[in-house]
């Protein structure tokens, strides 16, 4: 059995511990479609192996004043819950349920459903995870070594647990000497000052709210679209072509979806911002595995002005150069520090907002989908976000070539039609882009 997690938050943990206890849930969903005969009594097996293997699933988040840290639960186990459903997209309407539902992070820290859909051989697993324990990359691994031990079960063997795996380390422990002790602290402060100057010169328009409700009386709406292996091909390759990435092609298409809801009279320029979430995993030294259940990621911001002549690969191209600028300076360690000073700021001005867009992109997931008597035919995540409005949001994931794109976004100050009509639009923008003949 892997040690038991036994350390203080750090901010970018606590900040999300805050926002789960005052707010609304701050949970990463994760859902995947399963095809073949797996009964509930194999799954129960399953997460208790999964407790066996992840010290922060056993944990819960002691609050001693102002100080959260992790400590052991008391008789840890996972609930599952278990539902038949006639419709295959059931599922949708439990995970924006599950969005909604705050985790009591005293008691538990994880729950998990089983949705069978009636009349067929197919499920999906949800599970919920308080966000200070996980990130998208870590749920899906999660996920992975459940049907494995499921396919196991299955056989008649008896999954053993052969090497303990650590509990997770503080993050801040395995940054750059430059972002380590006062040096650190120096480092993260001056940085959170170049943000906040260049936030006031650029003047960035966001969004505006449709609804203003108490921080208290917000949801986390949930959308879901698709791109088909084919555009998915399309897309790869035109990026190449275009010198950027997909990670900036879709930053680029969902800014370009705004432009319209933002567009000023008399204005020739659309002051922008677009906040990248970054995997911190494969920056540290050494690298840290996806097996590591724990919250690993950061963000950087983006700046641009759109006119009507800014196409998307120019802003494509635009969107990656600044953000292998922030990774050459290493601006994603600053922000972690920082997390909970720049996250209670926020909370002071509930009704502004001065990010446009965020994409949350965890790429190519490299899973199998042949688990024996099991099928993996989909998986893909979200992340909860009710309390901050105005913000058009996606979590992304691409597994055997296709890729899913779950939007998640703060109600009522976005409708659930608007979000609908700017993913819509953001889609058309991403195949139109990439169905036009390159121009040399």
């Amino acid at each position: 059995m892997s040690p038991q997690l036994t350390r203080t938050l750090i901010p970018a943990e606590q900040i999300l511990e805050l926002l789960n206890q005052r707010f609304s849930s701050y949970n990463v969903v994760t859902i995947s479609t399963i095809q073949g005969d797996l009964e509930p009594q194999i799954l129960e097996t399953a997460l208790e192996l999964a407790l066996q293997r992840y010290a922060p699933l056993r944990s819960v988040i002691i609050n001693d004043g102002d100080n959260f840290h992790f400590a052991p639960r008391t008789n840890p186990q996972i609930a599952l819950r278990c539902d038949s459903v006639a419709s295959p997209d059931a599922w949708q309407s439990v995970a924006h349920t599950e969005l909604n539902t705050p985790i009591d992070s005293a008691q538990y820290l994880v729950r998990a459903i089983w949705l069978h859909q009636s009349g067929t051989d197919t499920g999906h697993l949800i599970t919920t995870l308080h966000h200070a324990i996980s990130d998208g990359l870590s749920t899906i691994q999660l996920h992975h070594t459940i049907l494995r031990d499921c396919q196991a079960l299955l056989q008649g063997d008896s999954p053993t647990i052969t090497q303990s795996w650590p509990a997770p380390v503080s993050a801040t422990a395995l940054f750059p000497p430059s972002h380590q002790g006062l040096r650190g602290k120096l480092t993260s402060l001056l940085w959170a000052m170049k943000l906040k100057r260049k936030l006031h010169r650029h003047q960035p328009q966001v969004l505006p709210f449709e609804q203003t409700v108490p921080m208290r009386e917000r949801r986390c709406g949930f959308i879901t679209r698709s791109l088909t292996t084919g555009q998915v091909e399309q897309l790869r390759s035109r990026c190449r072509q275009e010198q950027t990435s997909v990670q900036a092609a879709l930053c680029a298409s969902m800014l370009l979806s705004l432009a319209p809801l933002l567009q000023a009279k008399e204005q020739d320029n659309i002051p922008v911002v677009c906040r990248s979430f970054v995997d911190l995993r494969r920056h540290l030294n050494p690298p840290i595995s996806r097996e590591q259940l724990c919250f690993l990621a950061s963000s950087l911001s983006t700046f641009h002005s759109l006119t009507a002549e800014t196409t998307l690969w120019d802003l494509a191209r635009e969107t990656k150069q600044q953000l292998n600028q922030g990774l050459l300076q290493k601006d994603m360690f600053s922000a972690i520090p920082m997390a909970r000073k720049i996250i209670e700021a926020m909370l002071e001005r509930p009704n502004e907002s001065q990010i446009a867009a965020g994409l949350t992109n965890v790429g190519d997931v490299q899973l199998a989908s042949d688990y024996g008597a099991l099928q993996l035919k989909a998986i893909s995540f979200v992340p909860s976000q009710s309390t901050f409005g105005g913000i058009f949001a996606a979590a992304v994931t691409t597994f055997q070539g296709r890729m899913r794109l779950n939007f998640m976004f703060s109600e009522p100050s976005l409708s659930p039609a608007t979000v609908a009509s700017l993913a819509d639009a953001m889609l058309l923008q991403l195949t139109q882009a990439i169905s036009t003949a390159q121009v040399h």
